[in-house]
C-alpha cells in the first residue's frame, strides 16, 4: 500500500507542472504550493459521523481529481466534510507527499488548528484519524483512516484504498478497494489527530457491533461482544438450540429446557419451559417451538404468561409485532396481537424467517421466495438450489451449492457471492458471519467488500444479534 499526498510539490516538464506516479497504491495529487484552507470549525456528532460513513461507504472517493481514490482522498473529504478544514500540509516531514507527514508536521502544517495529537498507545476514541509510520512492515509508504472502534492490538476503521480492488472500480491499477469498514493492525501506528469540534467522542464500541453467539460441537454456547478480535465468554455448557436479540439470549438444553438470560453476559439464567425443542427471542417476545408441534409465546416480561399461538409447527420466526410459521407445509403469518389471526402465505414451504417488512421462505423445491411490504405483497423468487439463508435489514444472505451469496437494497438488487464450502450464514446490517462445512466460523463487519475475519474452528452455528 501507497499512501502519497502531492499536494506542494511537482516537477516541471514543458512548461507543465507534472506530478509522477510512483506506483500502484494511495497515491494524490493537488495543485502545486496548496497550502492549509482554513474555515470556520464545524461542530459534528457520532450521528453525523454515522450518517457521513453511511452515505460515503462503498463509494471511490477521489477528492483531488488525481492517480485514482488513495487514503488521503477519504482523509481530506472527513475534514473538508465534519472538521471544517482542508489542505493540511504533507510537506513538513522526512517523508514529504505521503500521509505519515500528517503526523510528522503536526506541529506546523496546520492540523493543530483543528485536532490534538494523541500517542499511539493511548485508547482511540471513534472520530479520531488513525495515521501509521512510513517505512513499516504493514504499510512501507503509511496509511491514514478514521476509527470507529478499538479493537485490541487492532483498530476497527473507514478506510479507503486497503481492501480489494471490487468490479466497477474507476481507478484500477491505480486504487484497490474503496471506502469501507475493516479492521487493520495497530502495528507501526504513529499516533492519533482527534477533532477538536466531535461532540460525544466516547472510548466504546462501535454502535454498530454487537454480540455473537457461537455453539461448537459439543454444544458449548460462547459469546463475544463489540468487535471481532473480542475474546470469548462460556456462557452455556450446553445446548439444542439458542437465539439472541439485543441484550436476550435464549437457549434450548440438551435435555429440552428453554432459559432465558437478560441484560450482561454474567446476568443469572432463568428457566422459562420444559420440553422444548427450539427457541427464538425478540427484545419483547420469547417463542419455544414444543415437542409436541405446539408453538408457545410469551409477550414482556420473562416471567409473562405463555400463549399457545400455534399446533403442527415445523419452523418458526418472530420480529417485531410479526410471527410467522410453517405448519404442515404452509407459511403462515400474523401480524399485530397474540391473538392475530393467521394468513397463509404460501404452500410448499419448509422453513420461514420474519424480518421489519419483510417475508422469507425456502420452498421444498429449493428456491427462496421474499416479499416486502404487508402480508399480501407479492412474491419475489431469489435464487434457486437454496439450502440455507438469512435475512436482516436490507439485506439477504443465501447458500446454494455451498456459495454464499449476499445482496443489499431492493429485492431485485445484484447478488455478491462472498465466500465457498459454507454450512450456515448469518447477517445484521452491518456484519456478516459464516460457519464452514469444515467447522470454521468467520466473519466480516460493515461493507460486503470487507475483510474476512477468522474467529473460531469446530463451531456448529453461530447467531448474531441485530
Amino acid at each position: 500500500m501507497i499512501c502519497r499526498n502531492f499536494a506542494n510539490w511537482g516537477s516541471m516538464e514543458n512548461g507543465i507542472s507534472r506530478r509522477v506516479f510512483i506506483s500502484a497504491g494511495a497515491l494524490v495529487a493537488a495543485s502545486a504550493g496548496s497550502l492549509l484552507t482554513a474555515r470556520p470549525a464545524l461542530a459534528f456528532s457520532l450521528n453525523d459521523l454515522d450518517a457521513w460513513v453511511s452515505r460515503t461507504e462503498g463509494k471511490y472517493i477521489n477528492v483531488d481529481g488525481a492517480y485514482g481514490a488513495q487514503c488521503w482522498d477519504l482523509w481530506e473529504a472527513y475534514c473538508r466534510d465534519l472538521v471544517g478544514v482542508s489542505h493540511v500540509s504533507t510537506q513538513l516531514s522526512p517523508n514529504p507527499g505521503y500521509a505519515s507527514a500528517l503526523w510528522d508536521g503536526y506541529s506546523g502544517n496546520g492540523a493543530s488548528l483543528y485536532f490534538d495529537s494523541v500517542p499511539s498507545t493511548a485508547t482511540p476514541i471513534k472520530g479520531d484519524v488513525a495515521i501509521w509510520q512510513y517505512g513499516t512492515g504493514s504499510y512501507p509508504y503509511s496509511h491514514v483512516a478514521i476509527v470507529l472502534a478499538d479493537a485490541g492490538t487492532n483498530l476497527y476503521v473507514f478506510s479507503q484504498n486497503s481492501s480489494p480492488s471490487l468490479p466497477g472500480n474507476p481507478y484500477p491499477g491505480v486504487s484497490t478497494g474503496p471506502c469501507v469498514r475493516q479492521y487493520l493492525t495497530k502495528s507501526g501506528l504513529a499516533g492519533y489527530l482527534r477533532p477538536r469540534t466531535l461532540n460525544g467522542g466516547a472510548p466504546s464500541s462501535d454502535t454498530n457491533l454487537s454480540r455473537l453467539v457461537m455453539s461448537d460441537t459439543n454444544g458449548r454456547l460462547s459469546m463475544k461482544e463489540g468487535h471481532l478480535y473480542a475474546g470469548w465468554t462460556l456462557v452455556a455448557n450446553q445446548s439444542r438450540s439458542f437465539s439472541i436479540a439485543g441484550s436476550r439470549l435464549g437457549v434450548v438444553t440438551s435435555t429440552g429446557v428453554a432459559t432465558i438470560k437478560d441484560g450482561p453476559v454474567n446476568a443469572a439464567w432463568v428457566d422459562v419451559a420444559d420440553q422444548a425443542q427450539s427457541i427464538v427471542v425478540t427484545t419483547n417476545r420469547i417463542g419455544i417451538l414444543r415437542s409436541n408441534g405446539e408453538l408457545w409465546v410469551k409477550e414482556g416480561a420473562v416471567n409473562a404468561l405463555w400463549v399457545v399461538v400455534a399446533s403442527m409447527v415445523t419452523d418458526f420466526s418472530m420480529d417485531g409485532n410479526r410471527i410467522g410459521v410453517i405448519t404442515q407445509g404452509k407459511a403462515e403469518v400474523k401480524e399485530g396481537s397474540l391473538g392475530a389471526p393467521w394468513v397463509t402465505e404460501v404452500t410448499g414451504s419448509s422453513r420461514i424467517q420474519v424480518n421489519g417488512n419483510r417475508i422469507a421462505v425456502l420452498q421444498t423445491s429449493g428456491s427462496l421466495l421474499v416479499k416486502e411490504g404487508d402480508l399480501y405483497a407479492g412474491w419475489v423468487t431469489q435464487l434457486s438450489g437454496v439450502s440455507q439463508f438469512h435475512l436482516a435489514g436490507n439485506r439477504i444472505a443465501a447458500i446454494s451449492g455451498g456459495v454464499v451469496s449476499v445482496k443489499e437494497g431492493s429485492l431485485y438488487s445484484t447478488w455478491s457471492n462472498q465466500t465457498t464450502g459454507a454450512l450456515e450464514v448469518r447477517v445484521t446490517q452491518n456484519r456478516l458471519s459464516v460457519v464452514g462445512t469444515d467447522g470454521k466460523l468467520f466473519a466480516k463487519d460493515g461493507s460486503l467488500g470487507a475483510t474476512w475475519v477468522d474467529l473460531s474452528t469446530g463451531a456448529r452455528s453461530v447467531a448474531l444479534a441485530n
